[in-house]
C-alpha cells in the first residue's frame, strides 16, 4: 500500500533539505574562504586607517577561535613581529565584541635608548594604531608612561670617565606622584580589558633593550587577567642572561587595594652593571668586570593613586669586581638592600636600609674588611654607621676603622647636608703608631668643614709628636679647594741609642694649608707651619744644651712650580758641661728653594708617584744662609774663645749637594768664621780667621791662628761632612820658623828654670772626628837648635829631631822617632854626634830602640830598653867600642898622667830610686896591641898602706913602674855589689920601660866607681 504525503508537505521537506545542505557546504566553505577574506578586510581596513606599516596574516578563523600571524609591523628599519595571535570567542560573545582570550606567541620586540629615554621600536606606527583603535578615554590616560626612566643629562655635577666618584644622575617619577602618572595600568585600560578581553596571554616573547653601546635581550611570558567588578591581575616572568625575575600584581577594582608581588634570583651582577650608564648611573673610568649573583623580592600595595606603600629586599652574593684605574676590588660576604615606602601622605614617605657584611676591598697594596656596615635613608634622612673595619695600606698604614655618618635634606631647597666621623683605632701609619685619629665632616656638595685630631703615644716615633688637631673647609665652587688650620704638640725625642736627648720643654708648632683647584692641572696651594719663642733644652754627654727657639716653614705650589722657604732661630743659648760652658746670643738659619712639580699622573696609591717626585726633586735648587753671632766658650781653665761669629751664604741643589752661592759676596777678606780672643792653655791667640767653602755634603774652613806667644801664624784647614753620618777632619800647619825660649809664654818659661832654648821649628797636626775616638796624629821637626841649661850644667848643640805622633794626645808616636846632636856636655862629661832612637807607645811607657853616642874617643851604644816616665826603671846594656884609655882614667878622682891604648867592653846598667847600678861588665884593652901608660901621682897604691905592711915594697915598686910602663892588658871588672858596696876590679900587666921590670897588678876598687858613673846623673839633677 502506498503511503504520501501531502504536495505542501513535501515542498517545505525539500526546502529543509536544501537549507541543511546548503548550511553544510558552508560550514565546510566559510573555514576555507575566511583566512583570505580576512585577510583582505584588514588589510583594507589598515590601509584605510593609514597604518601601511603593519602587515597581518590569517592562518585561520574558526567559530570559536581565528589564528593571525606572523604579524609584522616595519617602520624603516625597525620592525616589531608577532609569531602568532590566537583569538578565543564565542560566537555570541563576539558580536558584542567580547573575546575570551588572546594568547599572542614569539613576540619579538625592540625598545631603544635615544637622547636620555628609552623609544620603543616602531613607536610612531604604534602610536597611530592606538589612536585608531583605542577609545579616547584609554587614549588620554596611555599618553604617559609608567616609571619613565630617563638619562637627565642636564643635571648638575660632574659626569664620570673622568676617575671621579659614582654619580647618580637617573630620574623617575616620584611614587604615587601624581594621578595622570599611576603606577599601574589607567583605569580605562582596566575596563576595557573587563570589558573586551578578560584573558591576556603573552608566551614566548622576546624584548631587545637596545643602548647606545650594550644590547640585552630578555625572554618573557606572562598572562593578564581581568573581569567586570574583580579585581586584575597580572603575571610575568622574565629570564635575564641567567637569572629569572618573576613578578605578580593585582589591580585592585574601583574602591579597593591592589598588590604587587616581585621576585628575581640568580642575576649576573656584570649583565646588570654593564647597563648601568645607560640608565644614567655613570660609574668611574674603566670598570672592571664585576661578577656576583643578585636576588630579592619586592611588594607594594596599591590604592586608587597609585603606590602606597612598598617594600623590596636586594641580596648581592659574592661580589667581585672593581676599577683598573684604581686597582680597586671588592670581593666576598654580601650586600643587602632593604626598602620601604608608605604611610598616610601622599606622595608616601619611604625608608632604605642596607648592609654589608664580610666584604673585603683589595686596592694596589690596599686591604679593607672585612666590613659589616649598615645605613638607611627615609626620604629626608639618612645615616650609615660601620664598626671594627680592618685597614691595611702594604708597609704604610694598618689600623681599625670606624665610620659614623647621616645626611639630610633642606625640605626647601632639596639641598642635601651630610655629616660624618671617622675614627681609627690602634693605627701604625709609616711605622708611626696613633692611637685615636679622628676625622669629622659636615657641610653640603659645596661647602664641607673638617675637623681632625690625633693623639700619638709618647716616643722617638713623628718627631715626638702627641697631638695633632686642627679645621679647615673644603669648598667645590668656582673650583674644589681646602684651607685648613691647627696646631701640633710634642715632646720631641731622640733614638734611644743616640748620645743626645730632649729635656722635659714640649712644642707647639701652628700650620695652615690653602690650597685651590685641586683635581685640576692648575691646582696651587701653601703649607705653613709656625713656631714662637719656645724654650729649649737638649741633653748631651755630660750636660745640657738650653735656649729658645722659633722658625717658620712655607711649603707653596703654583703653575707647575713648588717652593719652600724656611727660617730657624735660636737665641740666648747656652752649654753647660761638667768640664765645658758655652752661650751664643743668636743663630739663625734660612733657606728658599724653587723647583718644577712633576707630572700630574693619576696613580691608585699616593706612594706609586714617588719616581716622579725623586725626579722634581733632582730639578730642586735652593739658597740659604747660617748666621751665628756670639759665641763663646770655654773648656775648664784649658780652653776659651770669645765673640766667635759665622756668616755663610750657600746654594744647594739634590744632586750636587751644598755648594758657595756664586751670587752673593763673600767678607772682606774672606772672613766667613771669625772669633776673638782664643786661649788654650798657656798659649793664646789674637783671633782667628777663616773662609768657609760648602762643598757637596761638607764644609771646609781654611784659616789662620794668630798667636800671640810664640807670635806666629798657625795655618788651619777643617771639613765636616755628614753624607754618611757626621765625620770631619782637621789639619793644621806652622811653617819653618825660628823660635826660642823667649818667645814663649812667661809662665812657661818661668818653668823652665832658667833654660835657653833656640831652633827653627816646623809641625803639621791631622784630626779625624767620626764615630770613633778622636785622633790627632802629629809631626814636629826642630833644626838648628841649642840649649844652655847653666841650672843643670847641660849644653848641646847641632840639635835635630823628628817626631811623629800617632796621637798626639794620647802621646803615642810612630817607631823609629830620633833625636841627634852634634855636641852635648854635662858637668865634665861631654859626647858627640849623638843620636837616640824611641817610641812613644803611652804616657807612661817610653820604649827607646837604641841609642848611640861619641865618648872617651870612640862610641857607646845602648840596648833597647823599656821606661816609664811615672816610675823611671830600666836596665840597659852599654857596649863601648875603641875608647881612649887615657880619657877612661881621667874620669877617675885623683888620676894624673898620661896614657896610649884602645878599650873595648860591655856593661850592664840598672836604674832605680833615681841612681845608676851596675852588674857584671868589663872595659878591655884589645889583646896583641900594646899601650903606654905613665902616672904623674904618687902615692897612687901606696897612699892608704903603712910603710910596715908586707905588701908595701910589692906595692911601691908597682908605683914605679906605673909612671912609664908599656901596657899589655888593661882589664876593669865591675863585679856589681860586694859586701854591701858596688866594687870593681882593676887589672893591669905589663913591662916597666925603665928598668924591664914586669908588672902583674890586680886592685879591688871600691865606691869611687860608682861615684864616677854616677856623676853626670848627679849633675843633670837626676
Amino acid at each position: 500500500m502506498a503511503f504520501s504525503l501531502p504536495f505542501s508537505r513535501r515542498v517545505r521537506g525539500r526546502v529543509v533539505v536544501c537549507l541543511l545542505a546548503l548550511l553544510l557546504c558552508g560550514v565546510a566553505v566559510v573555514p576555507a574562504l575566511a583566512p583570505r577574506l580576512g585577510e583582505h578586510i584588514i588589510r583594507r581596513d589598515l590601509t584605510a586607517r593609514g597604518l601601511d606599516g603593519i602587515s597581518v596574516e590569517v592562518q585561520g578563523i574558526g567559530w570559536r577561535r581565528a589564528v593571525l600571524g606572523p604579524i609584522r609591523v616595519q617602520e624603516g628599519i625597525e620592525s616589531l613581529t608577532v609569531d602568532q595571535v590566537r583569538l578565543q570567542y564565542r560566537p555570541l560573545s563576539l558580536a558584542r565584541g567580547r573575546m575570551q582570550a588572546i594568547v599572542v606567541s614569539g613576540l619579538q620586540a625592540t625598545v631603544f635608548l635615544e637622547e636620555g629615554r628609552w623609544r620603543p621600536g616602531c613607536e610612531e606606527t604604534l602610536r597611530r594604531a592606538a589612536a585608531r583603535f583605542l577609545p579616547a578615554a584609554s587614549r588620554a590616560r596611555s599618553a604617559s608612561a609608567c616609571l619613565q626612566p630617563t638619562a637627565r643629562k642636564d643635571v648638575a655635577g660632574p659626569v664620570s670617565g673622568d676617575g671621579g666618584p659614582l654619580h647618580v644622575l637617573a630620574g623617575a617619577v616620584p611614587v604615587g606622584s601624581a594621578p595622570g602618572r599611576a603606577d599601574g595600568p589607567p583605569r580605562a585600560w582596566q575596563e576595557l580589558l573587563a570589558e573586551r578581553c578578560p584573558l591576556l596571554e603573552l608566551r614566548h616573547a622576546r624584548i631587545v633593550l637596545q643602548g647606545s653601546s650594550e644590547s640585552l635581550s630578555i625572554p618573557a611570558d606572562g598572562s593578564l587577567r581581568s573581569r567586570p567588578g574583580k579585581d586584575t591581575q597580572a603575571v610575568l616572568s622574565l629570564r635575564v642572561q641567567g637569572g629569572t625575575v618573576h613578578g605578580s600584581a593585582t589591580w585592585p577594582r574601583p574602591g579597593g587595594d591592589g598588590q604587587m608581588t616581585g621576585r628575581w634570583e640568580g642575576l649576573e651582577v656584570a649583565a646588570l652593571t654593564r647597563w648601568l650608564p645607560e640608565f644614567g648611573v655613570e660609574l668611574p673610568s674603566e670598570p672592571r668586570l664585576w661578577t656576583g649573583r643578585v636576588r630579592g623580592d619586592a611588594t607594594a600595595t596599591l590604592s586608587g593613586q597609585g603606590i602606597r606603600e612598598a617594600a623590596a629586599a636586594l641580596v648581592v652574593t659574592e661580589p667581585r669586581g672593581g676599577w683598573d684605574a684604581y686597582g680597586i676590588v671588592l670581593h666576598g660576604g654580601e650586600a643587602a638592600f632593604e626598602a620601604q615606602f608608605g604611610g598616610a601622605r601622599v606622595p608616601a614617605p619611604g625608608a632604605v636600609r642596607f648592609q654589608a657584611r664580610a666584604l673585603t676591598l683589595r686596592g694596589r697594596g690596599t686591604h679593607l674588611g672585612p666590613f659589616d656596615c649598615e645605613g638607611s635613608w627615609d626620604g629626608g634622612r639618612g645615616d650609615v654607621v660601620a664598626r671594627d673595619i680592618p685597614v691595611r695600606m702594604e708597609r704604610y698604614a694598618a689600623a681599625v676603622a670606624s665610620l659614623r655618618g647621616d645626611w639630610r635634606r633642606d625640605p626647601v631647597s632639596h639641598a642635601f647636608r651630610a655629616d660624618a666621623d671617622l675614627t681609627l683605632q690602634g693605627a701604625d701609619i709609616g711605622g708611626v703608631a696613633v692611637d685615636e685619629l679622628r676625622l669629622r665632616a659636615s657641610g653640603t656638595g659645596e661647602e664641607v668643614r673638617l675637623h681632625a685630631s690625633a693623639a700619638i703615644p709618647p716616643g722617638t716615633q713623628c718627631l715626638g709628636l702627641t697631638t695633632v688637631s686642627g679645621e679647615g673647609t673644603l669648598t667645590r665652587t668656582p673650583a674644589l679647594a681646602l684651607s685648613a688650620a691647627g696646631t701640633a704638640r710634642g715632646m720631641p725625642t731622640l733614638p734611644p741609642s743616640s748620645p743626645f736627648g730632649l729635656a722635659e720643654h714640649p712644642l707647639e708648632v701652628s700650620w695652615r694649608l690653602d690650597a685651590r683647584g685641586l683635581g685640576s692641572p692648575e691646582w696651587d696651594g701653601a703649607l705653613h707651619f709656625g713656631m714662637q719663642d719656645q724654650s729649649l733644652g737638649v741633653l748631651v754627654p755630660g750636660g745640657i744644651l738650653e735656649g729658645s727657639l722659633s722658625g717658620t716653614l712655607d711649603l707653596r705650589a703654583r703653575d707647575g712650580s713648588a717652593g719652600v722657604d724656611a727660617t730657624c732661630l735660636f737665641r740666648d743659648g747656652s752649654l753647660d758641661l761638667l768640664f765645658a760652658q758655652a752661650a751664643v746670643r743668636q743663630a739663625e738659619v734660612t733657606l728658599r728653594a724653587e723647583g718644577a712639580l712633576p707630572p700630574r699622573t693619576v696613580t691608585a696609591t699616593p706612594w706609586a708617584g714617588a719616581r716622579t717626585w725623586m725626579d722634581a726633586l733632582h730639578g730642586l735648587n735652593a739658597r740659604g744662609s747660617v748666621r751665628i753671632d756670639a759665641l763663646s766658650g770655654t773648656v775648664g781653665s784649658v780652653f776659651e774663645v770669645r765673640e766667635a761669629g759665622l756668616r755663610l751664604p750657600f746654594a744647594w741643589s739634590f744632586p750636587g749637594g751644598f755648594r758657595a752661592d756664586p751670587d752673593t759676596d763673600a767678607p772682606s777678606g774672606g772672613e766667613d768664621f771669625s772669633t776673638g780672643p782664643i786661649r788654650f792653655g798657656v798659649f793664646e791667640a789674637e783671633r782667628f780667621t777663616a773662609a768657609c767653602v760648602p762643598d757637596g755634603s761638607g764644609l771646609a774652613i781654611d784659616g789662620t791662628l794668630f798667636l800671640r806667644a810664640p807670635r806666629v801664624p798657625l795655618k788651619v784647614r777643617q771639613r765636616t761632612t755628614w753624607d754618611r753620618g757626621l765625620h770631619g777632619s782637621l789639619a793644621f800647619e806652622l811653617e819653618e820658623t825660628d823660635l826660642s825660649t823667649a818667645d814663649l809664654p812667661a809662665e812657661v818659661q818661668s818653668r823652665l828654670d832658667g833654660l835657653s832654648a833656640r831652633a827653627r821649628v816646623a809641625c803639621q797636626g791631622y784630626a779625624r772626628l767620626g764615630a770613633g775616638p778622636i785622633r790627632l796624629p802629629l809631626e814636629l821637626t826642630l833644626t838648628d837648635a841649642e840649649v844652655d841649661w847653666q841650672a843643670r850644667k847641660i849644653q848641646a848643640s847641632g840639635l835635630m829631631a823628628s817626631l811623629a805622633f800617632e796621637d798626639v794626645l794620647r802621646l803615642r808616636s810612630l817607631p823609629s822617632q830620633w833625636v841627634r846632636f852634634a855636641e852635648a856636655r854635662t858637668g865634665d862629661l861631654r859626647l858627640q854626634d849623638g843620636e837616640i832612637r824611641f817610641r812613644l807607645e803611652a804616657p807612661q811607657a817610653l820604649f827607646v830602640e837604641g841609642a848611640q853616642c861619641g865618648w872617651c874617643g870612640g862610641q857607646v851604644r845602648a840596648t833597647a830598653f823599656r821606661v816609664d816616665p811615672r816610675q823611671a826603671e830600666f836596665d840597659v846594656t852599654l857596649f863601648a867600642e875603641e875608647i881612649d884609655l887615657l880619657q877612661v882614667l881621667s874620669l877617675i878622682k885623683g888620676f894624673r898622667g898620661t896614657g896610649v891604648g884602645l878599650l873595648h867592653g860591655r856593661v850592664p846598667l840598672s836604674y832605680r830610686n833615681g841612681r845608676l847600678g851596675y852588674g857584671y861588665g868589663y872595659l878591655y884593652s884589645v889583646p896583641g896591641r900594646e899601650g903606654r901608660l905613665a902616672l904623674e901621682t904618687q902615692g897612687f897604691l901606696t897612699a892608704s898602706i903603712p910603710p910596715g905592711n908586707p905588701n908595701y915594697a910589692q906595692m911601691r915598686q908597682a908605683e914605679k913602674a906605673l909612671q912609664d910602663l908599656r901596657l899589655d892588658v888593661f882589664r876593669l871588672e865591675f863585679t856589681g855589689i860586694r859586701a854591701g858596696m858596688p866594687s870593681a876590679q882593676l887589672s893591669i900587666v905589663g913591662e916597666s920601660v925603665a928598668d924591664k921590670v914586669p908588672l902583674h897588678l890586680d886592685v879591688n876598687v871600691h865606691g869611687p866607681v860608682e861615684e864616677t858613673i854616677n856623676f853626670g846623673l848627679r849633675l843633670g839633677g837626676l
